[in-house]
């Protein structure tokens, strides 16, 4: 196995992990800001990335730079690992398939380049600082999120780091108009529940969020429109 945080901030372009490897620890290759490829029995996408146990746990930053800003995650992958993409300022966007649950901890923090981010229907669960944008420019640049999950996902702590600081002009999360009321009542949504905007799915439109407190968004009966009505009981 390799320990965590093995190869902190090391100059290499590319390096080759024994076959005997099976185990890699938490930031293994953070900081490595010339790294372009990963060679080892686990690696995918021509050494981009390292995937275990359909969790991946590691990728080049560099590679970001020298071969595409653009990512997509395998579809076998079912967790992001914490610090997986730590610090890799040069991706423009990475693609989230729906066969992941999970993203851990500070999984994407630093990750400046990225503007807007899609959190699929399968997500359940993001760790602390998962999508922290800060890094070490001390700037953020996500400008909108949109959250497809029905069910708001367990959230951690400032899971968008200090976005709220930097783009309060511009930075929105979109969720499921019918999970509006749910989004900024969770625990770690709430957090932004002034950012949080009930989103169409079905015609990829964002709405105006509900004025009134008691407010919900339903489809109305013809289905030709969505609109706020008033929850049950209440008003």
């Amino acid at each position: 196995s390799i320990a965590d945080y093995a190869f902190y901030g090391q100059q290499f372009r590319t390096v080759t992990l024994p076959d005997s490897v099976t185990e890699i620890g938490v930031g293994v290759f953070q900081d490595c800001k010339n790294l372009t490829t990963i060679n080892c029995i686990y690696s995918t996408d021509d050494g981009r990335a390292v995937v275990i146990d359909n969790t991946l746990v590691a990728f080049a930053p560099a590679s970001a730079l020298a071969l595409d800003s653009f990512y997509f995650i395998e579809v076998d992958v079912n967790a992001i690992a914490d610090y997986a993409f730590y610090n890799c300022s040069d991706l423009s966007y990475v693609d989230i398939p729906y066969s992941v649950t999970e993203i851990g901890n500070s999984a994407f923090r630093g990750c400046a380049g990225i503007t807007h981010l899609t959190i699929p229907s399968s997500i359940t669960k993001i760790e602390d600082y998962a999508f922290n944008y800060v890094g070490d420019s001390m700037s953020a640049s996500i400008e909108d999120v949109i959250v497809a999950p029905i069910t708001p996902p367990t959230a951690g702590t400032e899971i968008f780091g200090q976005a709220l600081s930097y783009n309060q002009e511009t930075f929105r999360i979109y969720v499921p108009y019918e999970s509006y009321n749910l989004y900024i009542e969770a625990d770690g949504w709430s957090y932004y529940k002034d950012y949080i905007m009930p989103y169409d799915f079905e015609n990829g439109l964002p709405l105006e969020a509900p004025q009134k407190d008691n407010e919900i968004w339903y489809r109305s009966v013809d289905d030709s429109h969505i609109e706020p009505a008033v929850k049950e009981g209440f008003g």
